[in-house]
């Protein structure tokens, strides 16, 4: 599940990989939010969207996103029901909408993208139920986008908006519930020996040459592009199995609907945070590749393996 985040505010000024507009079949432009990204990209826009259209109802396409700022890159044109008493199935077209979106999404490889209140406007869809339809599909839909902004136009949209995702949203673990999720018992005894002694390695010596490396991204003669990857050194590998092994990466932090801790400037995290800090990092390389690279440039993993090999040394039943 992606990070979902409610903003007030321009959706033609968002910097995210790309933006969704509530279009019309054509594709080519019409009122409201449609009519301010036509404008802002420019009327390529509109020639783009002629040329694959038209879109059905709760159908998605993508083009490129033309004259919008960077980082924009593609705009996801999506047709939302027009009202009709709720007894037509527009609430299955609405969340076929923002599913669709995300599908597009996926298949060009956005990692971020901003979302308009679909169908809220000409089209009469009620508000409310728009909101508790746009939060929850977005919050249940399988994606490999990791952070959503839902941009309302006005305070009224966001106000909906928010306290919907605030129903939705899990709780956030207190540190005695992400600490019962480390395993201590004799069976993982040597995961922790083996955190223990990576984290003396990173202690002497926080950055090895070999800790990440890139390989660049290449176009094959096929006309292909290979996106470049990052390629961990031995020790990163064997302190990424010992956190796994340890259970510090846990499903009990919801790591995508939180902003994870930051290490403080004395360099010392306390143990729940560094469990945050351990899933955000391992699973998040998942979804975006430099994850860990980036946790051994910044010292976040040295952080978290002393934390975690300083609490399992100072146990009391030790």
């Amino acid at each position: 599940m992606a990070e979902i985040e409610v903003v007030l505010g321009d959706i033609t000024r968002e910097q995210t990989d790309a933006v969704v507009t509530a279009a019309n079949a054509s594709l080519m432009g019409g009122g409201g939010v449609d009519g301010a990204i036509h404008r802002a990209a420019g009327p390529r826009l509109a020639e783009a969207g002629a040329a694959i259209g038209p879109c059905a109802p709760g159908d998605a396409m993508a083009t490129p996103a033309f004259g919008l700022y960077p980082p924009v890159r593609y705009v996801i044109h999506t047709v939302g029901p027009v009202w009709e008493g709720g007894c037509r199935g527009e609430a299955g077209v609405l969340a076929s909408c923002y599913r669709r979106c995300l599908r597009a999404a996926d298949e060009l490889g956005v990692r971020s993208i901003a979302f308009p209140a679909i169908a809220t406007g000409a089209y009469g869809f009620p508000a409310e139920e728009a909101a508790r339809i746009a939060v929850t599909t977005l919050a249940s839909t399988s994606t490999a986008v990791r952070r959503v902004r839902l941009v309302a136009f006005d305070a009224a949209t966001r106000d909906l908006l928010t306290a919907e995702l605030a129903r939705v949203s899990p709780s956030d673990p207190d540190d005695t519930t992400l600490l019962a999720q480390l395993d201590t018992s004799a069976e993982r005894a040597d995961a922790w020996h083996r955190l223990v002694a990576v984290a003396k390695e990173f202690a002497a010596l926080p950055h090895a040459e070999d800790d990440c490396r890139w390989v660049r991204a290449e176009k094959r003669p096929d006309g292909v592009i290979r996106m470049g990857y990052p390629v961990y050194g031995e020790r990163v590998d064997r302190a990424c199995d010992a956190l796994a092994g340890v259970g510090a990466v846990t499903p009990a932090y919801h790591w995508m609907q939180r902003r994870p801790p930051t290490v403080p400037a004395d360099g010392v995290l306390s143990p729940a945070d560094a469990v945050r800090l351990a899933t955000a990092t391992l699973r998040g390389e998942r979804f975006g590749e430099g994850t860990i690279g980036d946790a051994v440039e910044q010292g976040t993993l040295q952080a978290i393996l002393t934390s975690l090999s300083t609490w399992y040394g100072s146990r009391p039943e030790r």
